[in-house]
């Protein structure tokens, strides 16, 4: 349920771009699959939740309490994917989280993975 609600959070209509004033969106609804990436969020065992809530907060623009939830999913869950994005755009963000984690001194680990039909975004969410 609560992934669900996050996934929506992240899954405008297909046909839109998510629209709130920022230009730095991250979800690309009208892509063709194959050209959809997502990126790939690791749980690891040293990284501070409260890091990742921080990491997830700036970079993907998640209220406090969702980027809380997706922490959450992530540890209990070994990764989640966020996001569905051209490639570029996938590996500037895999660029800007890895740069972050470092100047922190955190192992967070994320990278960019084509998005299989099985984890596209729902068809039409509200």
């Amino acid at each position: 349920m609560i992934w669900s609600r996050l996934m929506k959070r992240l899954s405008p209509a297909r046909g839109e771009r998510e629209q709130s004033g920022d230009e730095d969106r991250l979800v690309y609804a009208s892509l063709p699959s194959r050209e959809a990436y997502v990126v790939r969020v690791y749980n690891d065992e040293v990284t501070k939740m409260e890091f990742v809530v921080k990491a997830l907060e700036a970079i993907f623009h998640l209220k406090y309490q969702q980027a809380v939830q997706f922490m959450l999913y992530v540890h209990l869950h070994g990764s989640a994917d966020v996001g569905y994005m051209p490639l570029a755009r996938a590996q500037e963000i895999v660029a800007a989280i890895s740069e972050l984690a470092q100047r922190h001194g955190e192992p967070l680990r994320c990278e960019a993975v084509q998005s299989a039909p099985s984890t596209l975004p729902p068809a039409s969410v509200a």
